[in-house]
């Protein structure tokens, strides 16, 4: 019997060796396409939050991997552990998993259309995970995804735990915005061929907030430096002695230009960011540099000499602008008349440009939790000169 296997197709190898009591044993080999599995949701009534365009782009860039994709919407616990992918009941054991929704300490929440959301039948804990044997890596974009609860681990450890060899987390609340933005470039990253830990910095460095948790807290376990692509490592090439010259210079020019221009320095997921400052406001002009090999990265805005004298002259004329704050309410209600309270707030300003105009902006980081201790995170974002209120998903990322 063959086994067809198609153009980019990506597939996994098992080799069985059975013995035999004539010949003295055979090897059986047995190949498949590696399966991707997304689970998003569109919460109840209770709940404002939908994930269910989360598997969009994830989805079309594991397809063009290679990966069998299946995209779950609204399962429940039991549902997704016994749905049936390519002829078998794999549980959670695809070889690459992304869960986009409601987490806490050592926990997630999954929903259906038919289910309240505050049934606890839909919470599945970290000791109640199992089968992930054939995951290569588990992605959760969720609240507190890598928090260890008081009594356990965290849903990305208890991936580990349970035979994955790798899984990212989140140490804290996370927006939907973020969540959705930092997946995109996640996989977008895999398929260029980074590892885990590389995809997951790659994807942290696009926010321009540091109090966004998509920055910083992000955590990645298990088997770092594994890859979701399987193409066979390519030679490369002697670069020539005058581009190493050319490169060398270029460093050095630019950390020259980050001692004197770019002093506020402030850690993120792999990496340290250097912006330029006003009176001490950050800027959306910055350096990065990796820690994994000190790669420079230098961000797509700059803010120049003059740029920076207008703005602390209008800093200078109008500082009552910075103590401006966008509105946001002490308690949310939902459609089932529940009500969520805010819990904490973290605030930041940064000064942005933004089509070709410089603007001081102010994103509140809100934090409320609902009735049944799940928590979440809002942004909401205003531009401090006329008040207007800008969408978080346009300023949270910048190249």
């Amino acid at each position: 019997m063959g086994v067809k296997i198609l153009k980019n197709d990506t597939v996994s190898i098992e080799i069985t060796l059975s013995e035999n009591a004539d010949r003295g044993g055979y090897f059986g080999i047995y190949a498949k396409r590696q399966l991707a599995q997304i689970y998003t949701f569109s919460y109840t009534a209770s709940d404002q939050l939908n994930t269910l365009a989360d598997s969009t782009v994830p989805k079309n860039i594991l397809q063009e991997m290679g990966y069998d994709v299946s995209v779950r919407e609204n399962f429940l616990p039991n549902d997704a552990l016994n749905a049936v992918q390519a002829g078998k009941k794999l549980g959670f054991s695809a070889e690459i998993f992304l869960f986009s929704g409601h987490g806490a300490p050592g926990s997630v929440r999954f929903t259906n259309t038919y289910v309240e959301e505050m049934l606890t039948s839909n919470t599945m804990t970290s000791n109640s995970l199992y089968q992930m044997q054939n995951t290569k890596v588990a992605v959760w974009t969720s609240c507190h995804s890598a928090t260890d609860p008081s009594n356990g681990v965290s849903i990305a450890q208890a991936s580990i735990n349970c035979g994955a060899d790798a899984a990212v987390g989140w140490t804290a609340e996370i927006g939907n915005i973020s969540a959705k933005k930092w997946s995109d470039a996640f996989f977008d990253y895999a398929k260029q061929g980074k590892n885990v830990y590389q995809a997951a910095i790659g994807a942290a460095r696009q926010f321009s907030m540091t109090s966004d948790t998509c920055y910083t807290s992000i955590r990645v376990l298990g088997r770092w430096g594994i890859k979701m692509t399987s193409e066979a490592p390519r030679k490369r090439m002697p670069t020539s002695p005058y581009i190493l010259l050319l490169e060398e210079q270029k460093r050095n020019d630019q950390l020259r230009d980050i001692e004197e221009n770019y002093s506020e320095k402030i850690d993120g997921f792999g990496f340290t960011r250097y912006y330029k400052t006003v009176d001490g406001i950050l800027t959306s002009d910055f350096y990065d540099i990796i820690e994994e090999n000190d790669e420079i990265l230098k961000s797509s805005t700059n803010f120049t000499e003059k740029e920076i004298n207008e703005i602390k002259n209008y800093l200078e004329k109008n500082p009552h602008i910075l103590n401006k704050y966008p509105s946001i309410p002490q308690t949310i209600q939902n459609q089932d008349g529940s009500i969520d309270c805010l819990k904490s707030q973290t605030e930041q300003t940064m000064i942005f440009k933004r089509n070709q105009e410089w603007q001081p902006l102010k994103v509140i980081f809100a934090i409320y939790e609902k009735p049944n201790g799940i928590t979440y995170q809002k942004e909401t974002c205003m531009n401090l000169i006329n008040e207007s209120l800008i969408d978080y998903a346009e300023i949270c990322t910048i190249e």
